[in-house]
């Protein structure tokens, strides 16, 4: 039997990845026992790490060395991690200007990782990392003064749903956030909350502190706080069992366009928890709540300056 010339040539590109793998693993392991630090280099969005460059014959800019090996002692990238160490070199960078340091450095003093925690010094290297237009501690500068969104859009980097210069996903600092903008009234970060309490993210898990905080961005108008909200009450999660409840909120969230409530909805026998005139009850009862917290959507988003949440 023939073999397809396309078949021998994937064959050969394994073959080639595989000796790259273990040329790398080589030079890994040689590097280690020389003593050599191992770098993080990114190009074109990729993270590569290997031995680190040196600066005094390749006319690399002289901040970028400390700022590698800062990023694998943070990150424990081919090293144990050790943030003490790593704020020691994140400094040295910080000092030659280069703004990822400085914002690292931030968040060392703004959290107590490897230095102690001082929020006047962490300010001070955010504003450093700001002023050359560093994303994150532009952000963390406004969260600082009290903007909500701000505040709920670093959570949400720190969970790992937004791409943000300078975060790395860690649910405790998303958590720290949320609950930031959540005391606000912000309707996302409440849902977020809630859910973070739910499943024990970055928290010790509270059922019944997850139904509140979910309530909170139900009642403002947010449809996926009016799913959780309701599939809680389905399943008994932080409350007590109520299918009646279960159906208006679902039944919300289906009428603000929320195709996953449609799904739950579908996958619903009501009537074996719910008799006709029960239904006709909880429906009327969803239109009027439904105009509620559309009244306080509207609110809601004024006061957060936001055309869609």
């Amino acid at each position: 039997m023939k073999t397809h010339p396309l078949q021998i040539l994937a064959t050969a590109v394994k073959a080639v990845a595989v000796l790259c793998i273990v040329a790398s693993a080589q030079i890994f392991s040689a590097s280690a026992e020389a003593g050599e630090p191992l770098c993080a280099y990114t190009e074109n969005g990729d993270t590569d790490i290997r031995p680190c460059a040196d600066t005094r014959s390749s006319g690399i800019d002289p901040d970028i060395r400390p700022w590698s090996r800062g990023l694998g002692l943070y990150h424990g990238w081919h090293t144990a991690v050790d943030k003490q160490k790593a704020m020691h070199f994140f400094r040295q960078a910080a000092e030659l200007g280069n703004s990822s340091a400085q914002n690292y450095l931030g968040l060392g003093y703004d959290f107590g990782e490897g230095v102690k925690q001082d929020k006047r010094e962490a300010m001070r290297w955010y504003r450093k990392a700001a002023k050359q237009g560093h994303e994150h501690a532009q952000m963390r500068i406004r969260a600082e003064e009290g903007d909500a969104k701000a505040q709920f859009d670093l959570g949400y980097a720190f969970d790992g749903y937004r791409q943000l210069q300078g975060a790395v996903t860690d649910q405790q600092k998303a958590v720290h956030w949320y609950r930031k903008a959540a005391e606000q009234g912000h309707a996302k970060a409440q849902r977020e909350l809630g859910l973070a309490y739910l499943y024990g993210k970055g928290v010790t898990e509270d059922k019944r502190e997850a139904v509140r905080w979910l309530r909170k961005s139900a009642e403002q108008g947010n449809a996926w706080g009016q799913v959780s909200l309701g599939k809680a009450y389905l399943s008994g999660e932080g409350v007590i069992t109520d299918e009646r409840e279960a159906y208006i909120w679902l039944s919300i969230a289906k009428a603000n366009g929320l195709k996953y409530a449609e799904e739950i909805f579908r996958q619903t026998n009501w009537r074996e928890f719910l008799s006709q005139p029960e239904i006709r009850s909880a429906q009327k009862e969803a239109a009027q709540r439904l105009e509620e917290t559309d009244r306080r959507k509207k609110k809601h988003d004024r006061k957060f300056g936001l055309s869609d949440e």
